[in-house]
């Protein structure tokens, strides 16, 4: 019976060894006492000092300390749901060895968080043994946008662009700007974006022609950590400005000078132009300088060109945009001037200038000359003037670019008034037909009662004879017959005022849409001067056989 109550309290003893060691004795059979046998239980060591290390995108590391009495350790794993929820605790290691205190977690999530409890663990003599676990939360790196690039840009402009990041908190934008010696500052943090929908950035206010550096980092915060993805860098550059104040700095008949201000940045320009005739662009400079002279160009041609500035960096060629100018070279001075005047009027002629559109007449009045008359033809008649004066008067011809008058130089010429007209001076009621402009007078009482372009008669022996005439016939409703230079007519006219003998006269032309100008030459008369019908009545009206006709 005693030995009995022994092996009882042996066995209350060894169920109380739980956490010291401590020796058993054990018997087998009633009133049998055999050899002892000693069985020692140890509980390890609680996990201390785990650590992550190495964390990676797609993988993280573990690490401990040695625990004392472990044969083992058990790794744990809780991972974070898409949703940011949590999932049970799940063996994912067993850790053989007490020194070994490492583990690998690979084939994680980038930006995920992760929950570990590591245990160490004692399995002696068939008794396994346990510590209390070791907590530690870790977040595996964001993963860095795939693609960054600049959307557009301006001279002072750079719009940024990127893909959408895995577990995003957060994106992060520094800049870099190069200075003056090629290097780069130190980056800046710009921007916060925290809205993961928005992916693109205006960077604003920067220099022309300059190169930036940008640098673009996904965060994500969770679980009180926060964590950063790997920089991705983007080089840009933002557009050169396109050349200011582009203008026609001198123009001359065979050269145009042109002009622009500086761009910051560039190193050189390129200069294109169309032609006159039409065409396409074509390069005729590239110059590090700020002016070109063109000088294969023609007297009085409109030109078209463009401009943009460039800059070498890095084996690359950097445009701005163009700048365009319509120019033109300066038309030809008029030449050959011939003056003379006629019943105080002057009257000019001169060479035509192939390439202008027209001239302007201006006559002295004080210290200015005021503008009297613009023309398409190589020749001017004022108006009455002073009999007996010098009037100084100045012809320019013009050519019309881009809606502006581009002209030639002034040339100045003075006429010194006549009252007279081949020694005689009508009073009373005249006309006077001045072939050169093509134009008919009639003053009736000295007072000009009207005037209107004729046609006078074709150059080349036809021509409609000057001088100090007289109304030597007139006739309504009649016939006009005759023959000259192998031409002959039998025309019907409603009015006629013949003034000279060989039948050269003044009529009304039904066969004539339009008088003035240079009709004459080569569609001329045989002589007469041919007038509207309209016109035509009002002068028959009030001539008189007699009547002066003054032909100049």
């Amino acid at each position: 019976m005693k030995k009995l109550i022994s092996v009882i309290v042996a066995v209350l003893i060894l169920a109380t060894a739980v956490t010291v060691g401590f020796t058993v004795f054990a018997t087998e059979g009633e009133g049998d006492a055999t050899q002892p046998t000693e069985q020692t239980v140890y509980t390890p060591a609680d996990v201390t000092g785990l650590a992550a290390s190495d964390v990676k995108t797609d993988s993280l590391g573990l690490n401990w300390n040695e625990s004392e009495y472990a044969t083992k350790y058990l790794v744990y794993r809780s991972s974070e749901y898409n949703n940011g929820t949590f999932g049970d605790y799940k063996k994912v290691a067993s850790v053989s060895g007490k020194s070994n205190t490492k583990f690998i977690d690979t084939n994680l999530k980038a930006g995920r968080v992760y929950k570990y409890k590591v245990y160490a663990y004692r399995v002696k003599n068939g008794v396994t043994t346990n510590s209390e676990p070791a907590s530690i939360v870790v977040m595996t790196i964001p993963a860095a946008v795939e693609e960054f690039t600049e959307k557009a840009s301006s001279d002072s402009t750079v719009t940024l662009k990127w893909s959408a990041a895995a577990s995003v908190s957060d994106y992060l934008l520094y800049r870099s700007g190069q200075l003056a010696d090629g290097s780069y500052s130190d980056y800046k943090f710009i921007k916060k974006i925290t809205d993961e929908s928005i992916r693109s950035y205006k960077d604003t206010k920067l220099s022309s022609g300059r190169f930036y550096k940008y640098q673009i980092i996904v965060r994500r915060t969770k679980a009180g950590i926060s964590k950063k993805s790997d920089a991705v860098t983007l080089k840009v550059m933002t557009d050169l400005s396109a050349p200011k104040d582009f203008r026609n700095k001198k123009a001359t008949t065979n050269s145009i000078t042109l002009a622009w201000s500086k761009v910051t940045r560039a190193s050189k320009y390129q200069l294109y132009r169309k032609p006159a005739e039409g065409g396409d662009y074509k390069k005729i400079t590239t110059t590090s300088k700020r002016s070109y002279k063109d000088t294969s160009v023609s007297s009085g041609a409109n030109y078209t060109y463009r401009l943009r500035a460039l800059r070498k960096a890095g084996g690359k060629t950097y445009f701005s945009k163009y700048v365009s100018l319509s120019s033109s070279t300066a038309v030809s001075s008029v030449s050959g001037v011939k003056t003379k005047s006629y019943l105080r009027r002057a009257l000019m002629t001169w060479n035509g200038v192939s390439s202008a559109a027209g001239y302007d007449v201006y006559m002295q009045s004080g210290d200015t000359y005021k503008k009297k008359a613009t023309t398409t033809y190589p020749r001017y008649l004022s108006g009455k003037l002073k009999a007996g004066r010098v009037y100084s008067f100045a012809i320019k011809a013009y050519k019309n670019v881009g809606g502006e008058k581009v002209y030639g130089a002034t040339k100045y010429v003075k006429v010194k008034i006549s009252a007279t007209a081949y020694g005689n001076k009508p009073s009373g009621t005249w006309v006077e037909v001045c072939t050169e402009t093509q134009t008919l007078y009639m003053y009736v009482k000295n007072k000009l009662y009207l005037s209107t372009p004729v046609v006078t008669g074709n150059p080349g022996g036809l021509e409609t004879t000057p001088g100090y005439h007289h109304v030597m016939s007139k006739s309504a409703n009649t016939m006009l017959r005759g023959s000259s230079g192998g031409y002959s007519w039998n025309t019907f006219v409603n009015y006629w005022l013949g003034f000279t003998y060989d039948g050269q006269g003044i009529h009304d032309a039904p066969w004539r849409s339009a008088y003035g100008g240079d009709i004459y030459k080569g569609n001329g008369s045989h002589g007469c001067v041919n007038t509207p019908y309209d016109k035509m009545g009002k002068v028959f009206s009030k001539a008189f056989v007699g009547m002066p006709v003054i032909v100049y």
